[in-house]
């Protein structure tokens, strides 16, 4: 079968995060391009902060523009509207300016340890373009990993258990968007109304609101019958 929009992945980390908490999002990458087919064809890179041998100026002190992660992130956190926040539109518009991303076409993934606002939104889990690829939040998950007070062996199990699973279908859902789904509202301060209109109304991965109960619903299967298609048309090259 002939394939369209076969590009590399690139997946990228802030440096506050350790390798062995992505679990769930290389679970959730190795689960959709499943869904879609395309396990095979889509090149993961894992390439962390990814700094150029010239990321920072001959003093040390300046970050060059689109020579590491670091200068992509302190420019949404310097262009937030919300105190403590990274801005989501400016980071992943960022990514799509860099010179190089014309030269060397790629998917990219980027993970935070930092909230994301968007507009009015002051906290949203991450944000997914068309083509491009998506940016991801684990900061509204960390809680689950932090040690509680006379805790069961079976509890612990119960909190990674459903760290993994929401990063995992958080990045599913992200990617989705980045593959075709639903692929964006195009208002920077969109209305409830507006926000559930751009993604899926049925039990689904795509669905608009983060629900745990839903999570646990689709565990096994994330995508209904009508994303699943649209996924594999999104990658499929029709004659």
């Amino acid at each position: 079968m002939p394939f369209q929009n076969i590009k590399p992945l690139h997946i990228l980390w802030q440096d506050t995060l350790e390798i062995g908490i992505l679990d769930g999002i290389v679970s959730g990458i190795d689960c959709i391009l499943a869904s879609a087919g395309v396990s095979k064809k889509i090149k993961l890179e894992y390439l962390g902060k990814r700094r150029q041998p010239d990321w920072l100026s001959q003093n040390g002190t300046i970050l060059n523009p689109y020579q590491s992660l670091d200068w992509h992130i302190e420019l949404a956190r310097k262009n937030s509207k919300q105190a403590g926040y990274l801005n989501s539109i400016v980071l992943i518009d960022s990514f799509l300016d860099n010179p190089t991303y014309k030269t060397e076409p790629r998917y990219e993934l980027v993970v935070v340890s930092e909230p994301l606002h968007s507009g009015n939104i002051s906290r949203i889990f991450g944000v997914g373009r068309r083509g491009q690829g998506a940016i991801i939040s684990l900061d509204s998950h960390l809680y689950l990993l932090q040690p509680v007070a006379e805790e069961t062996d079976e509890n612990k199990k119960n909190r990674q258990f459903n760290f993994w699973l929401g990063t995992k279908l958080n990045t599913i859902h992200e990617l989705g968007h980045a593959f075709g789904l639903f692929p964006g509202i195009g208002v920077e301060n969109p209305t409830e109304e507006q926000r559930e209109k751009a993604h899926c109304p049925n039990e689904c991965v795509m669905y608009w609101r983060e629900n745990d109960d839903l999570y646990k619903k689709i565990a096994d299967e994330p995508f209904c019958p009508s994303c699943r298609e649209k996924l594999k048309e999104y990658f499929a090259k029709r004659p």
